[in-house]
């Protein structure tokens, strides 16, 4: 992994597990690019420690955090390991009971026994799925916004490319009502108009935060390359990345247009997860792990806050109609 500026920690929490977040952010980033393989040899505490801006204890501390997550793995006189199993999806059977069982505390905490609370998710994710119209401007970023939001949220999108309404052709008004126009921060004032029309709430979301930082760390020092599906995400990348430091090494490849056999073996690569459904077969999925999530932690916080609320809201609306239907 390459070095960079320190890393001070900043935020709440203790200063132990912002390091581990740190740290974990930047293994599975390094997975996701291809820079870091399971079994492969992280570098040395003294070297976090400096990156990182702490105390070789506070670096210790992490990596039996991320140890007691299945992530990293220890071994004697030897160092710390990237896990042999370790992927951007797993953290570690016991991790996750130990968080549900913490929700549930949780939930008790606020006079939700556990029944009960399965029974507000229901009523949440349910019945009738929410809503979102998904709008940018190039089909790399609408695939994976669609593809999240089915996948991890349980929304069902129908996806806009803004260039057609910048061509003067109108969007069609839904058959079913739309509950969000969902955007990237770049495109927020071109759907105001729209969500309107529609009355519906804009979110904008911040996407690939943490690996966008990763990126502009290995910039400093080698090529980066992105290979998309359509030529506007690269420009539209160029432009994200135009005042890195560092800038001049970005590298993109339009997959179906240019060689992506031609990316040098050992160099960080990012595959948009549209262009991975077009790479079967090739060696670079095997290197470049599918990055867990593109939306922030941020993002997925307002939007879950959007949803939970709408339907919270519905479910109380319907109950009132029908505790009104029975006393007539």
């Amino acid at each position: 992994m390459a070095r960079s500026k320190k890393e001070t920690p900043k935020g709440s929490g203790s200063k132990n597990a912002v390091v581990a977040s740190l740290l974990r952010e930047r293994i599975l980033n390094g997975l996701t690019l291809g820079v870091l393989r399971a079994g492969e040899r992280l570098p040395g505490v003294r070297t976090l420690a400096l990156d990182f801006g702490v105390g070789p204890r506070a670096v210790l501390s992490a990596c039996r955090i991320l140890e007691a997550e299945r992530l990293i793995e220890r071994r004697d006189r030897s160092g710390m390991y990237v896990a042999a199993n370790a992927s951007p999806y797993s953290t570690g059977e016991s991790s996750h009971s130990e968080w549900l069982a913490t929700v549930l505390i949780e939930g008790l905490k606020r006079g939700f026994p556990a029944p009960a609370l399965a029974s507000q998710l229901h009523d949440v994710f349910g019945e009738r799925r929410f809503r979102a119209l998904v709008a940018d401007s190039n089909d790399d970023q609408l695939w994976s916004l669609a593809d999240e939001l089915v996948r991890d949220y349980g929304v069902d999108p129908v996806s806009l490319d803004l260039d057609l309404l910048a061509l003067g052709n109108e969007f069609p008004d839904p058959l079913v009502p739309i509950d969000v126009v969902i955007t990237t921060s770049f495109q927020t004032d071109a759907v105001k108009a729209l969500a309107k029309r529609l009355g519906a709430p804009v979110l904008s979301l911040t996407m690939c935060t943490g690996l966008f930082s990763e990126v502009r760390r290995q910039l400093v020092r080698k090529p980066v390359y992105f290979v998309v599906s359509d030529p506007r995400m690269a420009r539209k990348l160029a432009g994200i990345f135009a005042t890195a430091d560092g800038a001049e090494n970005l590298r993109t490849v339009v997959q179906g247009r240019e060689d992506v056999d031609a990316i040098p073996e050992a160099a960080p690569v990012y595959i948009t997860r549209l262009t991975r459904t077009k790479m079967q077969g090739s060696p670079l999925l095997d290197r470049c792990l599918p990055e867990e999530r593109v939306f922030s932690a941020e993002s997925a916080r307002e939007l879950l806050a959007l949803v939970v609320g709408k339907r919270m809201q519905n479910s109380f609306t319907q109950t009132m109609k029908g505790e009104a239907i029975a006393s007539t």
